[in-house]
């Protein structure tokens, strides 16, 4: 019998893709077109790693899946938030439109989808194909489910989105873990704040440093999770409170730490 330490290692499908290697980001300037790169390199692995919700898992018994745990996630957010069903929805970097299809599907949604990753459009897209059986209606938006969602889906850097939507456009603006990547913080509340109804609502769900860490914890601990996935300074989460606030949006649920149960992502 051979050496069953020789035996050669099981292949996991996401081997076949490229990952962008690490390095530090020295400058605001370049980081989100290393970012677009990224994303444009790496979204056929992380498909193949996590499935169509490129986000963590909330694992709430033993029994969740990566797949019911993303999806746990995602109810959560409707449930803190309570969006209404049928509302028009604004999914801030969208990934390959996991979230907004499930937002259109399972909760009748009408749901733009925007993401820095001409890639990541052309993903989304294909998958809303092979989910809806009805073609793009006028306005861009495909159909999808059984409760009249639609869901389109756009190449856009989130910080020009002022630009592309008038003011007062949607009922809610959702984002989720896409904001830590965002240079520009402050004017991304103000400009979901623009775009939202006057009783709109922003859902986030993100990453954040803890309060009040000393200069070690920066720098063994947060400096290499920032530089390894892209992010700017993080925020803690009193951060987004006050940015929130001085963009003139009003807290209407507190923050809610999930670091243990989506812990088991990793």
């Amino acid at each position: 019998m051979g050496d069953p330490s020789e035996a050669p290692a099981k292949a996991h499908i996401g081997d076949q893709y490229d990952v962008p290697d690490f390095e530090p980001h020295s400058s605001v300037t370049t980081l989100k077109e290393r970012i677009r790169h990224h994303y444009e390199l790496a979204s056929d692995y992380y498909y193949s790693l996590w499935g169509q919700h490129i986000h963590h898992a909330y694992f709430l018994s033993p029994s969740d899946t990566k797949e019911t745990g993303q999806t746990n996630l995602i109810n959560l957010l409707l449930e803190i938030s309570a969006l209404k069903p049928a509302t028009s929805v604004l999914d801030v970097g969208c990934g390959i439109g996991g979230t907004t299809r499930h937002l259109a599907r399972d909760h009748g949604c009408t749901v733009t989808g925007i993401t820095i990753s001409g890639h990541q459009v052309q993903i989304a897209k294909r998958l809303t194909r092979e989910e809806s059986s009805s073609s793009d209606d006028n306005g861009g938006f495909t159909p999808i489910g059984t409760q009249g969602g639609r869901v389109r889906y756009q190449e856009l850097d989130a910080e020009k989105m002022d630009a592309h939507f008038s003011a007062d456009t949607f009922d809610a603006v959702w984002i989720s873990e896409a904001l830590s990547h965002f240079p520009d913080k402050p004017l991304f509340f103000r400009n979901a704040a623009r775009v939202l109804k006057g009783n709109g609502k922003l859902v986030i769900a993100d990453w954040f440093k803890d309060e009040d860490l000393n200069q070690e914890a920066m720098e063994n601990d947060i400096k290499p999770i920032e530089d390894g996935m892209l992010l700017p300074p993080l925020c803690t989460q009193s951060d987004y409170i006050s940015l929130a606030e001085k963009a003139g949006l009003k807290v209407l649920h507190p923050p809610k730490d999930i670091s243990k149960d989506v812990a088991k992502t990793w």
